[in-house]
């Protein structure tokens, strides 16, 4: 269930800046639906524009602490609704509004249901745009933004994608959507007739597109990925990630409970973000910089998301053992529980690891997956075959975009006790966009495994 905005802020957000960035995360979802169901599906590039609108505003007159209102995502709701109002007001062309009794009226009627299920909004714009037919490279643009709530910037960094790129998929996405016919608010009126929501409804809404599904998974990882791995911003706390990782969780955890989103993936996805959630307390340093496993604080573990996980995770097996298809997501599960099984680094157990990702190889071509792959190897002690699986990928497009592959052979090189290569692919790692953060971890890395 959607936590409050006030009580999320209470603990994540302090200053204006931070306040507005956690309410765009958190409300954006709540805030398109509600317009959607005020102006139409036919409107929902407007529905956008008013958002978007609407957090200017508060941008501008929430400028002090003292300035912010008592309940800002009310007051985002109120000022989004009073735009759209005047929007109809001015459409008296239309004869679906032909006073203004009539529309008010209409949001009369709204109010009435709107907090009915809150907790649903996401969830019913997730099964409304995968339900549209668009292409991955546009369906998977849209939920990020409209769905999770990810700014443009974060959009094209879950992407790999120049920012330009992401706010061109995600407009055009929106054009082919309204023109499309699919009626939000017919989805939204079949759930509140229904009277159990969207989980329990089992009526036409039905996504039966496997891709779509896949399209909904891979979209709630990138916000689980976002939330794990992605860069702060100097507006927001780390809190305000961990808020993603809990929202990746119960959107999750939603569409597990979906029979129209759900799929083979659900439950091993599930377990993937509870095992990121279970460490991520001891991922984090005092200056927000990224701990590597191995210097991890493991006694700061939380247990009670580890069972969780496990009992995801042996859901998904015998999924498999009943016949389903393995996902991506079981293999990087399987990899996490054999980290946060092993008693302290040292005894992991690198020999199931490399199985996991071989095994999970089969199934994708993944420049990342066979990274990690690489350094698995390394600490399993073939270097040799490391360095081999990192040659293969000199010639790798997306990973020529970041400065994933050099950081790695720097490590590795250090593995080997080869400092001069090392340092290197140290300097190549830096010129490839690597943060003084993450050059910081990679030479403590280097460091501790060099001494050994």
């Amino acid at each position: 269930m959607r936590q409050s905005l006030e009580s999320k802020a209470a603990g994540a957000a302090t200053t204006p800046s931070e306040i507005i960035a956690l309410c765009y995360k958190n409300e954006y979802p709540k805030l398109i639906a509600t317009l959607l169901k005020l102006l139409g599906s036919h409107q929902f590039a407007l529905a956008q524009d008013i958002v978007h609108d609407t957090f200017n505003k508060a941008s501008t007159k929430w400028v002090d602490p003292a300035h912010v209102p008592t309940l800002p995502a009310a007051w985002l709701m109120t000022v989004a609704k009073r735009r759209a109002i005047d929007h109809l007001r001015q459409q008296s062309k239309f004869e679906h509004y032909p006073s203004s009794h009539d529309i008010e009226a209409l949001d009369d009627a709204h109010n009435q249901v709107d907090d009915t299920y809150v907790d649903d909004s996401s969830l019913l714009l997730l099964n409304w745009i995968a339900n549209s037919g668009l292409k991955p490279e546009l369906l998977i643009p849209l939920l990020l933004k409209v769905v999770v709530g990810l700014n443009n910037e974060q959009v094209s960094r879950a992407l790999v994608i120049s920012v330009e790129n992401a706010r061109k998929r995600i407009y055009r996405a929106t054009q082919l959507l309204q023109k499309s016919g699919i009626c939000f608010e017919s989805l939204y009126s079949d759930v509140c007739e229904s009277g159990k929501g969207l989980k329990h409804d089992a009526g036409s809404n039905i996504t039966s597109n496997t891709v779509a599904k896949d399209c909904v998974h891979k979209t709630l990882y990138l916000l689980f990925n976002e939330g794990l791995n992605g860069s702060l911003q100097a507006y927001e706390k780390q809190s305000s990630h961990d808020l993603l990782l809990v929202e990746a969780l119960n959107l999750a955890k939603s569409v597990y409970q979906t029979p129209s989103l759900k799929s083979n993936e659900s439950s091993a996805l599930c377990a993937v973000i509870l095992f990121g959630l279970a460490r991520q307390s001891s991922r984090i340093d005092e200056s927000g910089a990224l701990i590597p496993i191995n210097m991890q604080d493991r006694s700061l573990w939380k247990n009670r998301y580890l069972a969780a996980a496990v009992m995801y995770l042996t859901e998904a097996l015998n999924e498999i053992d009943n016949g389903a298809m393995p996902s991506e997501y079981l293999y990087e599960a399987l990899i996490a529980n054999e980290h946060l099984r092993a008693s302290d680094f040292v005894h992991t157990n690198w020999a199931n690891i490399c199985q996991h990702y071989q095994n999970w190889l089969v199934h994708t071509d993944s420049g990342m997956v066979k990274i990690n792959y690489a350094i698995a190897m390394a600490h399993n002690g073939n270097i040799d075959k490391a360095l081999g699986i990192l040659a293969s990928l000199s010639n790798d497009k997306q990973l020529a975009k970041t400065h994933h592959l050099p950081a790695t052979m720097a490590f590795i090189y250090a593995l080997a006790n080869d400092l001069h290569t090392s340092n290197v692919f140290l300097l190549k790692a830096k010129q490839s966009g690597a943060s003084d953060r993450e050059l910081i971890n990679l030479q403590k890395q280097i460091e501790q495994f060099s001494n050994n």
